[in-house]
């Protein structure tokens, strides 16, 4: 299940690209349970087991900024914006002017 609040959907969420790239964010959270092989878990019935993904990076901008990207999560991170930057960009506002309203 995934709870969205619906003031900031309605409100800050203006343009559907945005609303599917929330979505699309929220549904990377559901991923499938692997064991120590990689290979995916299947409970007792034989059904697939899911787990709640975490996100895969957690860094403040400030730090690559200063100091490179000094962590493996932060390069595979930067390699995924380089492939992406040929794609139309949202606008992004300034830190100082974003909601302080959080989606999850």
């Amino acid at each position: 299940m995934i709870l969205l609040n619906e003031e900031f959907w309605k409100s800050e969420l203006t343009e559907n690209r945005h609303r599917e790239a929330l979505l699309d964010h929220e549904l990377c959270h559901a991923t499938l349970k692997e064991d120590s092989y990689g290979e995916p878990v299947r409970d007792a019935r034989g059904r697939l087991v899911y787990r709640t993904r975490k996100h895969d990076i957690e860094e403040f901008a400030c730090i690559p900024e200063r100091h490179g990207l000094w962590k493996h999560d932060l390069e595979r991170f930067a390699q995924a914006i380089r492939r992406a930057d040929a794609q139309p960009k949202l606008p992004i506002e300034p830190p100082d002017e974003r909601p302080a309203a959080r989606t999850h």
